[in-house]
This record gives structure tokens, C-alpha cells and sequence, in this order.
């Protein structure tokens, strides 16, 4: 890791730099804070992808936001179970999108239910 008090990873010390790397480090960890304009406005410019992560403690109906800032999505589905009918409504999210391709990883855990959960969602395609 980083030694305490360093400069972030690839920041040359401007500030638009360090706002961009952090959003960038933002989007990783899930999106967390980031619904405004201005943010997905940068993310598209820049073609940095919003990853949608989703955990059993997800607010509203919907789950996380899903937007184009790039031509292909990224999701994190975290949440210990998924049944058929919470696959499903994530497969017509994502094909609602313009996308050429989307990238969907389960929650790693040691049971092994993240290979069942993925087998099942491309079972669905």
C-alpha cells in the first residue's frame, strides 16, 4: 500500500488531477456519493465506467444507479442470494443500456455460490 502522507497514485500535484483520481478511486469502491451531473458528465468524458455494486443492505427498489459512461458496464452484485426473478430484472437493466459488453461478478465467498449465481444469469442470456 501507500506510505501515510504520500500523494495519491499517479497524481502530479493539480488539482483537476486529484479530483479525477479520486472520482476514479470513487467509482471503484461502488459509486458511493456520486449522483450528480457534474460527476457522470466526467466519467463519460474521461470514459471511465461506473461500476453498479449491489449488497444486501441496497436502498430503494432499483439498486444502485446504472449509467452509460462508457461503452460497456461493470457490475458488482454482492448480495448473498440471488433468485431467478432479481437475475432477471438486472438482465433487462443492463440490456437497456447502449453497451457492447458488460462485465458481472458475484460476491466471492467460500460455499461457492458465486459460479452457481453466474451460470444461472448466462443461463438466462
Amino acid at each position: 500500500g501507500r506510505l501515510a502522507l504520500t500523494a495519491p497514485f499517479g497524481w502530479t500535484g493539480a488539482a483537476e488531477t486529484v479530483r479525477d483520481h479520486l472520482r476514479q478511486t470513487l467509482t471503484r469502491l461502488g459509486g458511493r456519493g456520486l449522483n450528480d451531473k457534474e460527476t457522470y458528465a466526467l466519467l463519460k468524458e474521461r470514459k471511465a465506467t461506473l461500476a453498479a455494486s449491489e449488497t444486501d443492505e441496497k436502498t430503494g427498489e432499483l439498486g444502485p444507479p446504472v449509467l452509460p459512461t462508457t461503452d460497456w458496464g461493470y457490475f458488482r452484485l454482492r448480495r448473498t442470494d440471488y433468485k431467478e426473478a432479481d437475475l432477471r430484472a438486472w438482465l433487462e437493466r443492463i440490456r437497456q443500456q447502449p453497451w457492447s459488453e458488460a462485465w458481472v461478478f458475484f460476491k466471492h465467498e467460500d460455499e461457492g455460490n458465486a459460479a452457481v449465481l453466474a451460470a444461472s444469469l448466462r443461463a438466462l442470456l
